[in-house]
């Protein structure tokens, strides 16, 4: 009798105690920020092709090498390159095509441990493509190939570095340049927080820019201010908006849909890598596929009262759902039985 109500407390036991699980997740969004968790360096965005424009806000120095050309009287004119040091936040750099030739390309936008990219986002109506990169322990890494053409080239809260020495103040007012590059590689380091904004000629071959199989923390898909300040508290997806479109995750065996401005809580440790993205036009959004682990994975429109769950308990990882409906009741008839035998033979 005491091994069958031991043999009955393990199977509850094994009902209630929640078990860790792989799940996969499809996402349309509007919005999408992580925390890149990879100890070797790896690309976020590669060979970007036929830019009509690509924008650079934050600190940062830039160095131009080519001729230039000015609308007003400038000694930068007359020079062969120029260094120019990007002095505060809001200091922007902007690179346009000038003519039908578009040979501006992103070559490479490289993540760094521990750095987060925030508000990755694509807007139909511009075909823009930004985000915000914040870093943690190392300096990111930019590479531009500025082709042989003309570039309209836009500074802004700038200062002119000549010979080691540059202006004491930074020049809010806005100075625009005809650059010829000599042709190669423009390389930027990003040491502080920087918004990179391109925007697109044709994005048929969107799904080949982005580096897969990222591996990534806090991943949500709130909106911009929210994201800044859930990956600051190392939230997965705080904030009072969502940008989630629609999406489907898959766990043990069960599927949960998620609607439009629904929060996907992920649990513990959550989503792990992102294997893939790519620019869906129709919507102006991020199509994802991400993988992770989890006790419990939820959805709804309020991030503390979810209205739908797929939970897995140790039991449910030895049997199938079939088996489990069927045993549960079982189990508590059983129980219920032999509880009533061991009180009315207490009586007697």
């Amino acid at each position: 009798m005491a091994l069958m109500l031991l043999c009955l407390s393990g199977i509850v036991v094994a009902e209630i105690l929640p078990a860790s699980q792989l799940f996969e997740a499809n996402v349309i969004a509007q919005s999408v920020s992580f925390r890149y968790t990879g100890t070797e360096p790896q690309p976020l965005l590669r060979e970007v092709q036929s830019l009509q424009e690509i924008s650079i806000t934050g600190r940062q120095t830039v160095t131009l090498v080519g001729t230039f050309a000015s609308s007003t009287p400038s000694a930068v004119a007359t020079s062969s390159s120029i260094t120019v040091e990007l002095a505060n936040d809001t200091s922007n750099f902007t690179l346009k095509p000038l003519g039908t030739a578009k040979e501006l390309q992103l070559n490479e936008v490289l993540l760094r441990e521990g750095t987060a990219v925030l508000d990755l986002s694509y807007r139909t109506p511009e075909n823009r493509l930004s985000l915000t990169l914040q870093p943690q322990f190392r300096t990111n890494a930019l590479t531009i190939n500025l082709g042989s053409q003309p570039l309209q080239v836009s500074l802004k809260g700038y200062r002119i570095v000549d010979d080691g020495n540059a202006q004491q103040t930074a020049v809010d007012k806005e100075l625009e340049l005809i650059f010829t590059p000599t042709p190669g590689l423009l390389s930027l380091s990003l040491p502080e927080v920087a918004k990179l904004a391109v925007i697109l000629a044709d994005i048929n071959q969107n799904s080949q820019w982005f580096g897969g199989n990222l591996n990534v923390a806090d991943l949500g898909f709130a909106s911009f201010d929210s994201q800044r300040l859930t990956l600051a508290h190392s939230g997965a997806y705080g904030g009072n908006n969502s940008t989630i479109l629609s999406g489907e995750v898959r766990m043990a065996g069960k599927a949960m849909q998620l609607g439009k401005n629904q929060f996907f809580m992920g649990g513990t440790p959550g989503i792990q890598k992102v294997r893939y993205w790519q620019i869906d036009e129709d919507n102006s959004a991020i199509a994802l596929r991400m993988a992770g682990k989890s006790t419990a994975v939820a959805a709804g429109l309020d991030p503390d009262f979810p209205v739908e769950q797929i939970k897995v308990s140790y039991l449910r990882l030895w049997l199938p759902e079939s088996a489990v409906a069927g045993l549960i009741p079982f189990t508590a008839a059983l129980g219920s039985y032999l509880l009533y035998w061991l009180l009315d033979r207490r009586r007697v």
